[in-house]
Parts: structure tokens; sequence; C-alpha cells
């Protein structure tokens, strides 16, 4: 058949085959979903039962079962006379205020980290005199199904003193 017939009549309508007539497609919208506790507008896709990301931040606690309160034990004669010996069982090391080597001591030190990443780990400052160190550490988590947490939380140490072997000895 021919798509248009040639027609002296200007009244005459123009036919065209059915096969090409196209129909414009549906446009496919993503589906947004109100969050359960705070009633934001969130795509569904990037919810997790209901929740936001931020109210599921809110809702769950990655950095549960991980000690906050620890100990350090630090040598107090060799604090005197300008050497900081550190007790990492079974020996006592030599190791500079809020240095990297001490961070990695206390980290080594934190229980409950099996299950979750550490992201970062710094100081926070503390006055010298507290015998207390600080350390602000991120730590990355999955939960429900496939959603990644990070959360940051302060573990504390209380630093005791006692003498090492080497000047210990009568």
């Amino acid at each position: 058949r021919p798509l248009r017939q040639a027609v002296s009549d200007p009244r005459a309508v123009v036919a065209a085959p059915v096969d090409s007539v196209t129909m414009p497609l549906p446009v496919a919208t993503p589906s947004v979903i109100a969050c359960c506790l705070c009633g934001v507008r969130t795509p569904a896709d990037r919810t997790v039962e209901g929740m936001c990301a931020n109210c599921l931040n809110t809702q769950v606690d990655v950095t549960e079962g991980i000690d906050r309160n620890l100990e350090v034990e630090m040598c107090r004669t060799c604090e005197q006379t300008g050497v900081n010996r550190w007790f990492r069982n079974p020996q006592w090391i030599a190791l500079e205020p809020e240095s990297a080597e001490l961070l990695s001591l206390c980290v080594r030190k934190i229980r409950g980290l099996k299950g979750v990443q550490v992201v970062d780990a710094s100081w926070i400052w503390t006055e010298p005199h507290s015998r207390r160190l600080k350390v602000k550490l991120t730590v990355r988590k999955e939960v429900l199904s496939g959603t990644t947490l990070q959360q940051s939380m302060v573990v504390e140490y209380l630093v005791k003193t006692r003498n090492c072997e080497l000047t210990a000895a009568p």
C-alpha cells in the first residue's frame, strides 16, 4: 500500500498504514516513599525498612559492643627521666606521646572491632596531667540488607603507672 495517495481534492485524508504508527512508551519514574520516622520523601531504592539514611543512622548503633573505656600502662620512673615507656604485653616499649605508634597500640587494645571496619583513628587533645588519652574512632559496618553505615565514637584510656623492669630492678 502506498503511504500517501495523490489526490487533487484538498480535503482528502492522508492515509498511513497502522504498522508505521509508533506509540510513545510511558516513562518510568522512580517510586518515592515517605520515611516512616521523619516523613521525608525518599526514593524507594534508597530506603531500608522504610527509613531514610539519616533515620537509619540514628536508629542503628554500629559502635555497640565496642569498648569505650580502657587502661594503658606507662612507666612512672621512665616518664620522670623524659622517656615514655608503655607496656605492650609482654614488653615495655618507648613511644612518644600522641604518636602514630602509640595510637596503634591503643587501637589494638579495643575489644569489639571484629565485625566492623576501622575507617579512621585520631587523637583528641587532653591535658597532659589528666592521665587520660582520648581517641576518636570512625567505624563502618554493613547493616540491614547491604546498607553501610559509618559512625564515630570516642574511646577513653586511663593511664595507669607502674615501674618497668629496667627501673624496678634493685
